[in-house]
């Protein structure tokens, strides 16, 4: 049987005496979630996960030796989360959507035994939340439905009190949090596996103060003129935010790929898994046209300066021209730019005349350039070298050779970067969680860069805002958006 190695570390200090590092094995198929000592024993611990409950317990030496419940109970062996009680007790919750109530034998030298096990919840339940005066508060999770929280009463047999079901779009319940010290009306905060905190009182209701995104965001597009940006990703939802601020979320038939913004700031553009593109109106959200466009995902998109032309980088290689009418209202299509390797990134020239394309077949990345007068691709890039581009992102370009062919980063391997509007910065991400500063243009193999570490996935996509104050970035599975301030110390 495959088995993990793994360090307790338990940190009190009783008596002047720090006690730490055990180690332990959890065999395959075993997680740790979580642990806590016990409130009104020293040298008790409790650590709880996927098919693990144990109780530790010190002897006189400060050695911690494991020992096991009198009885495992009848609910299964997932325990997904664990409070104490004001009077000691444990209460667990698990998979299979039971509690457990633990009461200490002393009498057996302190062995946990089962004293009450009932069932709360479909589902799992992923929280609790002990409050004073005899209350017990737990939440749950369950697929394809909303979360749910109840109240106990722990006095009186953990006897049903109340109950409330999440609002729509919610999600299931991870963490609860208490607002105030002492309340009558169970007033608490509720945190949820799509990212939204509400508060309120399970007694009349429960809204959310803070939501996003719950997946990876794919794409983003600042305002060309305001402090707002979008974002879009795999868990379908389309996002507004100005600074820190969400404006409005509309959810999307589709997992999305990526977003522009027209560049009178009127219509906002996103591109999705099923070949289409979706307009809303960057005011509101709402619903503009939809645009189908090909069979394949569409891995970027960007309006040319003047707004007339929106072109659509497609998986299947092509880039497909479209021309724009009223503002970005209606659109025909105009001609297509064959190709036969996914597009990754798009950037227009200033003036309209060409476009530049970052495409990959997976072993290796290449840029190329097309003519768009004489609508061919075109062979020798020399002549290109000095060309400017609007709002430049593709991570390939003799003007950003300085973040590839740097001695002070030899292993970097940036996947996305943005010039700032005063094309004095050029900012970018790896795919190691780190964004980077740089001066622009940047063509050294010595140039000096500023670095911070966002997390431990790729950074995905990342933009200056209209005015250059604020960097904007996007990274990691769990929906994180980075809004970085920028100051003097920040430029390399």
């Amino acid at each position: 049987m495959k088995c993990v190695q793994l360090m307790l570390q338990a940190m009190k200090v009783t008596d002047g005496v720090i006690y730490l590092n055990y180690p332990f094995q959890l065999n395959l198929g075993q997680s740790l979630l979580g642990g806590a000592f016990h409130p009104l024993e020293d040298d008790i611990i409790v650590t709880y996960g996927r098919q693990h409950l144990a109780f530790w317990l010190k002897d006189g030496n400060g050695t911690l030796n494991r020992k096991d419940p009198l009885s495992a109970g009848r609910s299964g062996t997932n325990f997904l989360s664990m409070e104490f009680l004001s009077d000691g007790r444990l209460v667990t919750g698990n998979s299979r959507g039971f509690i457990t109530v633990w009461g200490l034998s002393e009498d057996s030298g302190k062995v946990f035994f089962i004293q009450k096990e009932f069932k709360a919840h479909d589902g799992e339940v992923t929280a609790l939340l002990p409050l004073p005066e005899g209350v017990l508060i737990s939440g749950n999770s369950a697929i394809d439905q909303e979360g749910e929280i109840r109240v106990w009463d722990t006095n009186k047999k953990f006897s049903g009190l109340a109950s409330a079901v999440l609002p729509t779009g919610s999600g299931g319940v991870t963490s609860l949090c208490p607002q105030k010290t002492v309340t009558n009306e169970w007033e608490i905060f509720v945190g949820t596996n799509k990212n939204v905190i509400l508060e309120g009182s399970v007694m009349w209701a429960l809204n959310p103060v803070v939501h996003g995104h719950c997946d990876d965001v794919r794409a983003m597009a600042c305002h060309p003129d305001k402090p707002s940006f979008v974002t879009a990703g795999l868990d379908r939802y389309i996002c507004k935010w100005e600074i820190n601020t969400l404006i409005w979320k509309v959810q999307s038939d589709s997992e999305c790929y990526s977003v522009t913004i027209h560049p009178h700031g009127s219509i906002v553009a996103v591109g999705d898994e099923h070949g289409d593109v979706t307009f809303l109106n960057m005011e509101d959200g709402l619903h503009v046209t939809t645009l189908p466009v090909t069979n394949s995902p569409l891995y970027t998109l960007k309006y040319s300066p003047d707004g007339d032309t929106l072109a659509v980088g497609c998986a299947d290689g092509n880039i497909y021209l479209f021309q724009t009418h009223s503002n970005g209202y209606m659109y025909k299509i105009d001609f297509v730019l064959p190709g036969n390797v996914p597009i990754l990134m798009l950037d227009w020239s200033v003036d309209g005349s060409h476009l530049q394309a970052v495409f990959t077949d997976n072993d290796y990345h290449d840029i190329a350039f097309w003519d768009l007068k004489r609508k061919e691709k075109i062979v020798s890039a020399a002549q290109l070298k000095e060309l400017e581009w609007y709002k430049p992102n593709c991570t390939l370009g003799y003007k950003i050779n300085g973040m590839w062919n740097n001695k002070h980063i030899p292993d970097a391997v940036h996947i996305c970067c943005h010039v700032s509007n005063s094309k004095t910065l050029l900012a970018a991400g790896d795919k190691n969680g780190c964004i980077r500063l740089f001066r622009y243009p940047s063509t050294s193999d010595k140039a000096a860069y500023y670095e911070e570490k966002q997390c431990s996935t790729d950074v995905n996509v990342i933009q200056f805002l209209y005015d250059d104050n604020h960097l904007i970035s996007t990274g990691g599975p769990d929906g994180a958006i980075f809004v970085w301030r920028l100051t003097s110390a920040n430029v390399p």
